[in-house]
């Protein structure tokens, strides 16, 4: 069964079939419904690899993992699973295959263009700013970037509000009577950064005095929250409340908690950042600043594939909102 085949069945010509099987806009939506179950009666399918060559792509996204800040966080982090899922989703849908690697300081420039790919989204920033700036300034090569939106910033980015996200949920501890607030997260990172910002403005709102004691750097790395706190505990330093960058550093700092006997949210308030899938189910359920990880997700692979197919799409800032729930 070939091309002109199905159009002959169809009816219409053969750029039309075409058309119809690549979902170009130019085809309505009848037309397109008819094609495609003659199609699939007839066994009928594109090769997919054929067609690329013919259009001088690979048909591939890379996703770059740059680990930096954190050489022991693990790709298997929740958070880059649930963005995964959801950029998966929409690649899929605009029929592109994922590659996802992980980089260092010493490969990550040269990693889109050793894998082959028609573009790539970087997972973060890390400390690489600076380098993806100079990508912009050397390369034509299409890639979006996950992170914060910085002022000298070159590249197109999708982000979120770090800064009013971390401050709506330090008014709320605020507003609950809590006045000690601890704060754990990496502030190299810069996302981090942003919100240890809006932190710092919710305290100075209320006249509160930022003590640099409560302020704890704990990278994105597994059980760092915790071990950060049972450290902070040994010391017998004072806090009623903790602002974690992160759901998976809230939740390890609950165990902390526990661990010495301690309530939440009875004795210590604590909210986390991201709204990954498993907060709402945790015990108690997690208080925490929403992405929006599936909205981010499609996001990113919508404007990479803009950039793929030569638009100059803007970087896109979406707001952040605070889920309360439990803690």
């Amino acid at each position: 069964m070939k091309m002109s085949d199905i159009a002959r069945l169809a009816g219409v010509s053969s750029s039309t079939v075409s058309r119809a099987l690549n979902n170009s806009p130019l085809i309505s939506e009848a037309t397109r419904a008819k094609i495609m179950a003659i199609a699939e009666t007839q066994n009928y399918f594109i090769d997919r690899q054929a067609s690329n060559f013919r259009l001088g792509r690979t048909g591939a996204i890379s996703i770059i993992i740059p680990f930096q800040h954190a050489p022991n966080q693990h790709v298997s982090d929740p958070f880059f699973m649930d963005m995964l899922g959801a950029i998966a989703d929409y690649a899929t849908e605009h029929d592109y295959d994922l590659l996802i690697s992980r980089a260092n300081k010493q490969t990550w420039r040269q990693k889109p263009f050793q894998l082959n790919v028609d573009g790539a989204i970087f997972m973060g920033q890390s400390d690489i700013h600076l380098g993806l700036n100079d990508l912009v300034d050397t390369t034509d090569f299409p890639f979006v970037v996950w992170g914060a939106m910085l002022p000298d910033q070159k590249y197109t980015c999708v982000s979120t509000d770090n800064r009013r996200g971390a401050r709506d949920a330090v008014n709320h501890l605020l507003n609950i009577g809590r006045r000690r607030i601890l704060f754990l997260g990496d502030t190299s990172v810069p996302e981090v950064k942003l919100r240890y910002e809006g932190y710092e403005a919710a305290l100075h709102s209320k006249d509160i005095a930022l003590d640099q004691r409560l302020v704890l750097k704990c990278p994105f790395e597994p059980n760092q929250a915790y071990n950060t706190l049972r450290l902070a505990q040994d010391s017998n330093l004072e806090f009623d409340a903790i602002f974690a960058c992160s759901d998976i550093m809230a939740m390890n700092a609950i165990k902390a908690l526990s661990e010495v006997g301690l309530n939440v949210p009875e004795d210590i308030s604590v909210t986390g950042y991201d709204d990954i899938s498993i907060s709402a189910y945790y015990n108690p359920p997690i208080t925490t600043v929403r992405q929006n990880i599936p909205r981010c997700g499609k996001l990113l692979c919508e404007t990479l594939i803009q950039k793929i197919q030569g638009d100059s799409p803007q970087s896109i800032l979406l707001p952040a909102e605070l889920v309360v729930r439990g803690t």
